[in-house]
């Protein structure tokens, strides 16, 4: 950051880290613990990862004080992410840099999973909820699926958990 003040870039932004909330991370700790250092001092632009994750029998409703177990609408526990990053980064200038779903039906790793109907409906929904919340920009997980017949799930199974989040079916 004082590098890019010194070389006469100060329009060029720089975007805070997004915190992973994988392997039983608590991600609400990770950020406050970020608010209590200087970062803010450093970054121009806020960040966090923003998967709901699927379920086989979605709950729309489910209350946001519940724990983020997956399953759930896009909305569900961003005002909690947003709050979190503004925080931590003392900015308004928000950036969502990755988000989506999984949609391939046989993967039970890496997150529950919804139908190819329900995750174009969510994708639309996603990006226009975090607009409404004054995100200014959000990064879809991924433009094509991507099978890779050697791949491994989180879970450390063969497998394609990651592999179906695109735009483009492959």
């Amino acid at each position: 950051f004082n590098t890019r003040n010194a070389k006469g870039m100060p329009n060029v932004p720089v975007l805070a880290p997004a915190l992973w909330e994988g392997s039983g991370g608590n991600v609400q700790n990770d950020f406050a613990a970020l608010a209590a250092t200087d970062i803010y001092q450093y970054v121009t632009h806020a960040d966090f990862h923003r998967y709901p994750l699927g379920k086989q029998n979605w709950e729309p409703n489910w209350p946001a004080t519940q724990p983020d177990s997956g399953g759930r609408t896009p909305e569900f526990l961003m005002d909690f992410r947003i709050t979190w990053a503004r925080a931590a980064y003392r900015t308004n200038n928000i950036h969502s840099t990755e988000g989506g779903y999984n949609t391939d039906l046989t993967v039970t790793a890496g997150g529950e999973h919804v139908p190819d109907d329900i995750d174009s409906y969510y994708k639309e929904r996603h990006l226009l909820s975090l607009i409404r919340k004054g995100v200014t920009r959000f990064y879809l997980y991924e433009l094509m699926d991507d099978p890779d017949p050697h791949a491994t799930n989180p879970d450390g199974t063969i497998g394609n958990a990651e592999a179906h989040r695109g735009l483009i079916f492959t």
